[in-house]
């Protein structure tokens, strides 16, 4: 979670963002109370008895089965009032947090989503606060091993009000459908808003892309008039390695408001209907459907021709739009956690062959592999948000590579001709941009290949 979740009360309370809270906000704590979202402790989870020790991953999963919230290390505030009376803190090192990372992961199942947050006192470097910050679960409940040895049982706590209880056998039971009906409904919501993207483009005659993305955990933005310019300002302002120039780089792309959606789409010069949709959700959710190749009656293409994929903008439209979704689930709709993804590559009519087209190796329009496409070639994966988003360029391009391997191969190339499995780019496969990506690479340290497919 490179990201902490967004508590919009909890950020009142501090007056900050979580991840900016620094020693002033601590002290804003002071007359503040516990409640379900905020809990205090004086001292450190104590080394000493099982039950100390337990208690940590207790508070943690209490959150994760609720709604989410903090746990602040190094403040005072006594029971039963549970009111702030003192921030002293308590002294940090590595070996804490290390030790307390171990006991999480040791006494927790499923493992919870959690973030340290450490904040070092300006007087004293080697003391100060830890948060914890706990997102609302979509994998609970969460159970706790209690004890040690045969003793050992799990149970669930859960937060109620300011206090934790433990989940009746009703109760984990509701909490085990819960689970399972929402892992079907968020599957049903990601084809829904997939089918939505598609259904909006309405030139017939090409061979498209379609990316969506889907939040197990659901964000919140809220929908203006500027929304969908916005997001296609903040989109090309970011500094972004490209192999080629995307429709929906800067303000390209007209932009509207669709149901609970922000939308941009952009129609060729030939008024032969929309060719490139990109739909915004107010949950975090994006779908992008962009063309990848020439199709039946486009230009030079006769009716009946195969639909002809080209490797290179394939891969360059994956990469653009995996970046675009998760970048907008985190940035503007303060998401976080894993997201169901969905990648297509189909025709509007669902009719005659795929093609995929050589670009590179100085053999441009090579023909390598031949496919029907009355079946749609779907690949449906997760991938984590923060990580996707945080990483370094290289990183994110051997997570493309592994993500679109199944895409290759059911086109019949065993993976992506482009990229190495760890990340690497293996410039002159690309065609007329090959001394693009030979010059931009360098920059997002990017290492070029040599070898060939």
């Amino acid at each position: 979670m490179s990201t902490p979740p967004r508590f919009r009360r909890l950020e009142s309370i501090f007056g900050c963002a979580l991840g900016d809270v620094d020693e002033a906000s601590i002290a804003k704590l002071i007359d503040v109370s516990e409640a379900d979202d905020l809990e205090f402790k004086r001292d450190l989870y104590a080394r000493g008895t099982q039950a100390k020790q337990d208690e940590l991953a207790k508070d943690i999963a209490a959150l994760a089965n609720h709604r989410g919230g903090v746990v602040v290390l190094g403040v005072d505030a006594p029971k039963p009032a549970g009111v702030c009376t003192a921030t002293a803190g308590v002294a940090l090192s590595d070996n804490e947090e290390t030790r307390m990372y171990q006991l999480a992961a040791d006494r927790l199942a499923p493992v919870a989503e959690w973030r340290l947050l450490t904040v070092r006192s300006a007087a004293d470097a080697e003391r100060g606060w830890y948060l914890f910050i706990v997102p609302p679960s979509t994998l609970g409940p969460h159970a706790v091993r209690v004890g040690g040895g045969q003793d050992a049982s799990w149970r669930y706590p859960v937060r109620d009000g300011s206090t934790t209880r433990y989940l009746s056998e009703s109760e984990i039971a509701g909490r085990y459908r819960d689970r399972f009906r929402l892992a079907a409904d968020q599957t049903e919501r990601l084809g829904n808003i997939h089918g939505d993207a598609l259904a909006d483009v309405d030139d017939r005659r090409r061979v498209f892309l379609a990316v969506s993305m889907l939040p197990t955990r659901p964000g919140a933005v809220r929908l203006t008039r500027d929304t969908p310019r916005q997001i296609a300002t903040s989109y090309g302002e970011r500094p972004l390695f490209r192999f080629t120039t995307s429709w929906f780089y800067g303000v390209g792309g007209q932009p509207s408001i669709g149901p609970g959606r922000a939308e941009l789409r952009h129609a060729p010069d030939d008024g032969g209907g929309s060719f490139g949709v990109a739909h915004f959700g107010t949950d975090g959710a994006c779908s992008i459907v962009t063309p990848v190749g020439n199709t039946a009656g486009t230009a030079g293409v006769g009716v009946g021709a195969p639909h002809e994929v080209v490797d290179e903008l394939l891969l360059h439209e994956v990469v653009d739009a995996l970046t675009t979704a998760s970048w907008y689930a985190s940035s503007f709709a303060a998401t976080s956690g894993d997201a169901l993804v969905r990648l297509e590559v189909c025709t509007d009519e669902r009719k005659g062959s795929i093609v995929l087209v050589r670009a590179g190796a100085g053999a441009p329009g090579r023909r390598w592999s031949e496919r029907e496409a009355r079946q749609p070639l779907v690949v449906d994966t997760m991938i984590d948000v923060d990580e996707f988003v945080g990483a370094d360029w290289p990183t994110r391009l051997q997570a493309v590579a592994f993500l679109t391997q199944r895409m290759y191969q059911s086109l019949g190339i065993a993976s992506c001709p482009q990229l190495t499995d760890d990340g690497r780019v293996r410039y002159r496969q690309f065609g007329h941009s090959w001394r693009q990506v030979q010059e931009q690479a360098p920059h997002y340290g990017i290492e070029l290949a040599e070898d060939m497919p």
